[in-house]
């Protein structure tokens, strides 16, 4: 399976995701301070990245798959 620019900006917007959880529990365990602007933005950065990719891969499959199924001479016209 080829993973192309889109699959790698996911998986690494979904790593990052991961550890600056992790980070945002070990700081609020060792200092008692929540940081929930921070947060906040950061997972809306981050998921509205996520969504705009999940919509581009969606609509590039259907795209696709209806290019494949026309025939030559709709695609071609």
């Amino acid at each position: 399976m080829k993973l192309n620019k889109i699959d790698y900006f996911l998986t690494l917007t979904i790593i990052l995701l991961v550890v600056y959880t992790i980070i945002e529990q070990i700081l609020t365990c060792v200092t008692g301070f929540e940081r929930s602007t921070l947060t906040t933005c950061f997972y809306s950065a981050f998921g509205g990245e996520i969504l705009g990719c999940v919509v581009i891969k969606v609509f590039n499959i259907k795209h696709e798959t209806v290019t494949n199924e026309l025939p030559e001479e709709e695609v071609a016209g």
